[in-house]
């Protein structure tokens, strides 16, 4: 592809990811899948530059002095800005010829002169941050003043970290493994099953992969399944398994023993999992949707698990490394939606806790709204709840340093090099 074709490609993809309410990479798989003819680098240059023009979106419009610019001036601007090309040489790749760009119009150009001569110094934290402005006295009352670092790491790129799968390996033998095929890999800080990779590359032609010896797995999320602390002797519920991660790494801590429940309300989320169960040697697992016709199963399990598992949908603002187009689709609406649903979850997991068992809630959100006030409202509501020091839980699990303060966990790119995570540990009194 030439130059001006690879910039068009990015204008029609930001343009695709615009126009639907999906998740942005889930578009851009679907552009090259219906262009085959479109050649590896060319995917990743086209790539880069997408990615990296939603990464600077809110910075970029605030440059050219519009609220909502079109994916094709947002894309023009990445062009100028970050890779310092001349309004000229846009206008050499603007010409409408073939699969170029349409030359640019008078308010085009003059947006980009305009945006050339402003100057940075007024430009507000919640824009040089990428924060949505609804969003920033929330991070604000969290974070005070360093609520700027902590949304800044939130901005950059996630490395991409591997869980080594236990049942088949170790960390030594994994890390081996791979750098036989040619991958750098060290050990992560905090996750005593975790890898980190040097670089990103496509991990499904790789034989420690396709083996099951390694799974694609946040750190953060890591630590969220070892902080369940499961047992070889327990039966344990994942009451929103989706993709089966968080019940993979369980399942390895407990030896292929005990038994696990996984349950979503989305059968292809479910489907998904069984492929990875596969893969990894993983037999003590047992999936089942959650529909109005499981209702019943639902009552007749009620205080029968030694630790149940909530990882419940929110806001996702601590995944904001790896979508980084969500923070612009989250609404209102959505977080009091969210919210909703998180005190629905919390409930009907304490449900199946039995007595002396604990109920383990995580969010990948960094908001206290979601998390803290949550757990808050559960207690108020069940005294027969207490919650535990994640601190302490982690000296028994880990045994090493702990990265938090308080009675929960909260994780962040900025403090930890993770994906943003929190964990809340909650124990059923044994009479409750």
């Amino acid at each position: 592809m030439t130059p001006a074709a690879r910039l068009q490609a990015a204008v029609e993809v930001l343009s695709a990811m615009d126009a639907d309410s999906a998740a942005g990479d889930g578009v851009v798989r679907s552009y090259f899948r219906m262009r085959r003819y479109i050649g590896s680098k060319d995917r990743r240059d086209i790539s880069s530059r997408l990615w990296r023009t939603v990464r600077m979106r809110s910075r970029l419009g605030w440059r050219l002095g519009q609220d909502k610019p079109t994916p094709r001036l947002l894309v023009l601007a990445d062009s100028v800005f970050n890779e310092g090309q001349e309004l000229s040489t846009i206008d050499g790749l603007c010409t409408g010829e073939g699969y170029a760009p349409a030359t640019l119009d008078k308010a085009e150009r003059g947006a980009l002169t305009e945006a050339s001569a402003r100057s940075l110094d007024d430009m507000p934290s919640h824009v040089a941050t990428e924060c949505p402005d609804w969003l920033w006295p929330y991070f604000t009352d969290l974070f005070g003043d360093q609520a700027e670092n902590e949304l800044m790491a939130l901005s950059l790129e996630a490395p991409v970290d591997l869980r080594v799968n236990t049942l088949k390996g170790d960390r030594v033998a994994a890390a081996t493994a791979l750098e036989a095929e040619g991958l750098k890999v060290k050990k992560t800080e905090w996750s005593p099953i975790g890898l980190r990779m040097s670089e990103r590359t496509i991990l499904g032609n790789s034989k420690a992969f396709k083996e099951g010896l390694i799974e694609v797995q946040d750190e953060g999320s890591q630590l969220a399944s070892l902080l369940v602390d499961v047992r070889s002797d327990h039966d344990v519920l994942d009451l929103c398994a989706g993709g089966g991660g968080k019940t993979l790494a369980m399942a390895a801590s407990m030896g292929g023993h005990g038994r696990i429940v996984a349950t979503d309300n989305e059968p292809r989320r479910l489907n998904r999992s069984k492929q990875r169960l596969k893969r990894a040697g993983v037999f003590s697992v047992t999936t089942r949707v959650l529909d109005p016709e499981n209702t019943n199963w639902l009552h007749k399990r009620r205080k029968s698990f030694d630790r149940v598992l909530v990882d419940a949908p929110c806001s996702g603002t601590g995944a904001w490394r790896r979508s980084p187009d969500a923070r612009w689709r989250l609404t209102p609406k959505d977080l009091s939606k969210y919210i909703e649903e998180q005190d629905v979850l919390l409930t009907q997991g304490g449900r199946m806790v039995k007595p002396g068992g604990r109920l383990v809630y995580v969010t990948c959100s960094l908001l206290r709204q979601e998390n803290e006030d949550r757990i808050e409202h559960f207690l108020e509501r069940h005294e027969h709840f207490r919650s535990l020091s994640v601190g302490d839980i982690w000296k028994v699990v880990l045994g090493t340093r702990y990265p938090g303060r308080g009675k929960f966990l909260r994780l962040s790119p900025r403090r930890h090099q993770t994906d943003g995570f929190f964990i809340a540990i909650l124990q059923r009194k044994a009479e409750g």
